[in-house]
Formats: structure tokens, C-alpha cells, sequence
């Protein structure tokens, strides 16, 4: 492995690590949660919030299976490594956009990434895309250009 591949490696799996026991992670997982307990989580929290308690419900302590407790990268990680890899396999980025375009119903994604896979399906081609969005300040676009940097 070359100098390069071995900063690369080091800095994505660190970044994974990091993402992984992150709070952020942590909020990922509720979608994983049965419909009942997700629920349970948002009122709990709501609870917190109004008596000024800062105590915060997380997906670890509503008697979850086991595999709750492993740390998972959220979609920082998966998004970085989404460039990377097209950069890495020297794929065109827009025609890998343009690759989840036709899957963008199954994706689980941001509101701004939403967005954009929404104008891309409508004929806008970047960066208009991407800039021209309600919700253009969404920080996955810092995340997804961390790769190239």
C-alpha cells in the first residue's frame, strides 16, 4: 500500500470510527427501531426539552436487541465513502448521481440530498442541482467534498 492509500485508509476509517459512536449515529438508529418505541423516543425527548431536563433518550436504552449497541457509521461515513469511491474507481461523479436518481425512492437521505436527487430527476444538472434548494445550507455537501480535499 502506497502513502497516499495508507492516509486515505487511516483517515476514512477514523472518520468511520468517529461517526460511529457519534450522537448522530445514535438518532440515525431510531429509524431502526419498531414504530412504538420510535415514537416513545420523540416524547421522551419532547419531555426533556419542555421541563428543561437534560437528560436525552438514546437508542441504546429501550430494550433493544443486541445489535443496537454496535457502533455503526451514519451517513457522513457513507456519503465520504461514496466519493471516494467514485474518485478512487475514476467514475463520473454526475453519471453516479445520476445512478441514484433512479433508485432515489428506496434511498433514506437528508432533506437537501432529497432535494437534489429530486431536481437531477427533473432535468437540472449541477451545481444548479444542488444550489438551487430550500434546503442548501445542509452540511452533507461539507461532508461529500471532505473526500477530494
Amino acid at each position: 500500500m502506497s502513502s497516499n492509500e495508507s492516509r486515505i485508509t487511516g483517515s476514512i476509517l477514523g472518520m468511520a470510527w468517529g461517526d460511529s459512536i457519534s450522537i448522530s449515529s445514535a438518532h440515525h438508529k431510531v429509524s431502526l427501531l419498531a414504530p412504538k418505541r420510535a415514537l416513545r423516543m420523540r416524547t421522551l425527548t419532547e419531555f426533556a426539552e419542555t421541563s428543561k431536563q437534560t437528560t436525552r433518550p438514546t437508542p441504546y436504552t429501550h430494550a433493544q436487541n443486541n445489535s443496537m449497541l454496535i457502533p455503526k457509521p451514519s451517513d457522513d461515513t457513507e456519503w465520504s465513502v461514496f466519493v471516494l469511491q467514485s474518485l478512487l474507481n475514476k467514475e463520473d461523479p454526475e453519471k453516479k448521481w445520476d445512478d441514484l436518481v433512479t433508485i432515489r425512492s428506496e434511498l433514506r437521505v437528508r432533506t437537501g440530498t432529497a432535494i437534489a436527487l429530486k431536481n437531477l430527476e427533473r432535468g437540472y444538472r449541477p451545481p444548479e442541482s444542488g444550489h438551487d434548494n430550500p434546503h442548501y445550507f445542509d452540511d452533507i455537501a461539507m461532508i461529500r467534498s471532505l473526500g477530494p480535499a
